[in-house]
Protein backbone atom coordinates (compact mmCIF):
# COMPACT_ATOMS: atom_id res chain seq x y z
CA UNK A 1 0.00 0.00 0.00
CA UNK A 2 1.33 3.43 -0.95
CA UNK A 3 0.71 6.33 1.40
CA UNK A 4 -0.10 9.61 -0.27
CA UNK A 5 0.41 13.09 1.11
CA UNK A 6 -2.72 15.18 1.63
CA UNK A 7 -3.44 17.35 -1.42
CA UNK A 8 -2.65 20.59 0.43
CA UNK A 9 0.74 19.43 1.75
CA UNK A 10 3.63 21.31 0.17
CA UNK A 11 6.98 19.56 0.08
CA UNK A 12 10.07 21.63 0.73
CA UNK A 13 13.05 20.37 -1.24
CA UNK A 14 16.48 21.90 -0.80
CA UNK A 15 19.48 20.91 -2.92
CA UNK A 16 22.90 21.13 -1.30
CA UNK A 17 26.23 20.90 -3.10
CA UNK A 18 28.48 18.49 -1.24
CA UNK A 19 32.16 19.27 -0.74
CA UNK A 20 34.38 16.50 -2.08
CA UNK A 21 37.24 15.45 0.18
CA UNK A 22 40.00 13.04 -0.76
CA UNK A 23 39.91 11.30 -4.12
CA UNK A 24 37.67 12.91 -6.76
CA UNK A 25 35.09 10.86 -8.63
CA UNK A 26 36.02 11.22 -12.32
CA UNK A 27 33.31 13.01 -14.37
CA UNK A 28 30.84 10.66 -16.06
CA UNK A 29 27.34 10.30 -17.46
CA UNK A 30 24.94 7.36 -17.88
CA UNK A 31 26.42 5.46 -14.91
CA UNK A 32 24.77 3.09 -12.46
CA UNK A 33 24.41 4.09 -8.81
CA UNK A 34 22.93 2.51 -5.70
CA UNK A 35 22.72 3.23 -1.97
CA UNK A 36 24.84 0.75 -0.02
CA UNK A 37 23.83 2.07 3.43
CA UNK A 38 22.51 5.27 4.98
CA UNK A 39 25.91 6.95 4.48
CA UNK A 40 27.47 5.13 1.51
CA UNK A 41 26.70 4.84 -2.20
CA UNK A 42 28.35 3.09 -5.10
CA UNK A 43 28.82 4.42 -8.65
CA UNK A 44 29.63 1.94 -11.44
CA UNK A 45 30.65 2.50 -15.06
CA UNK A 46 29.11 5.13 -17.27
CA UNK A 47 30.77 7.11 -20.01
CA UNK A 48 33.29 9.91 -20.32
CA UNK A 49 33.15 11.61 -23.72
CA UNK A 50 33.24 8.69 -26.17
CA UNK A 51 34.59 6.04 -23.78
CA UNK A 52 32.55 3.51 -21.78
CA UNK A 53 33.92 3.07 -18.25
CA UNK A 54 34.43 -0.16 -16.28
CA UNK A 55 35.30 1.21 -12.85
CA UNK A 56 33.53 1.46 -9.49
CA UNK A 57 33.68 3.97 -6.62
CA UNK A 58 32.17 4.08 -3.15
CA UNK A 59 31.20 7.47 -1.77
CA UNK A 60 30.97 8.01 1.98
CA UNK A 61 28.76 10.85 3.22
CA UNK A 62 29.62 12.85 6.34
CA UNK A 63 27.37 15.86 6.80
CA UNK A 64 27.84 18.04 3.69
CA UNK A 65 31.02 16.23 2.62
CA UNK A 66 31.54 13.17 0.45
CA UNK A 67 34.77 11.22 0.01
CA UNK A 68 35.31 8.77 -2.86
CA UNK A 69 37.29 5.55 -2.93
CA UNK A 70 38.07 3.53 -6.06
CA UNK A 71 36.95 -0.04 -5.27
CA UNK A 72 37.05 -1.85 -8.57
CA UNK A 73 38.15 -1.51 -12.13
CA UNK A 74 37.37 -4.95 -13.45
CA UNK A 75 33.79 -4.43 -14.56
CA UNK A 76 32.92 -4.77 -18.22
CA UNK A 77 33.03 -1.22 -19.60
CA UNK A 78 29.41 -0.16 -20.00
CA UNK A 79 27.12 2.86 -19.87
CA UNK A 80 23.38 2.98 -19.31
CA UNK A 81 23.58 0.05 -16.90
CA UNK A 82 21.44 -0.88 -13.92
CA UNK A 83 22.80 -1.48 -10.43
CA UNK A 84 21.28 -2.98 -7.31
CA UNK A 85 22.64 -3.84 -3.86
CA UNK A 86 21.97 -7.29 -2.41
CA UNK A 87 23.56 -7.69 1.03
CA UNK A 88 27.25 -6.77 0.64
CA UNK A 89 27.17 -7.27 -3.13
CA UNK A 90 26.55 -4.70 -5.86
CA UNK A 91 25.17 -6.24 -9.05
CA UNK A 92 25.65 -4.47 -12.39
CA UNK A 93 23.63 -5.54 -15.42
CA UNK A 94 22.65 -4.39 -18.88
CA UNK A 95 23.92 -1.30 -20.60
CA UNK A 96 26.25 -1.13 -23.58
CA UNK A 97 29.88 -0.44 -24.39
CA UNK A 98 28.83 2.28 -26.89
CA UNK A 99 28.80 -0.31 -29.69
CA UNK A 100 27.23 -3.51 -28.31
CA UNK A 101 24.72 -4.34 -25.61
CA UNK A 102 26.07 -6.03 -22.48
CA UNK A 103 24.28 -9.23 -21.51
CA UNK A 104 26.09 -10.39 -18.39
CA UNK A 105 25.60 -9.65 -14.70
CA UNK A 106 28.69 -8.72 -12.71
CA UNK A 107 29.13 -8.60 -8.93
CA UNK A 108 31.24 -6.37 -6.70
CA UNK A 109 31.75 -7.71 -3.16
CA UNK A 110 31.88 -4.86 -0.62
CA UNK A 111 32.18 -7.06 2.47
CA UNK A 112 35.81 -6.53 3.12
Amino acid sequence: RISRLPAKTKMQIKATTLQCTGHQLPPRANHGAAAVSSDRLVVVGGEDDDLALGDAYVGTLRGNEISWEAVGGDFEARQGLGTVVHGDTVLAFGGADLMNYASGVEALDLSG
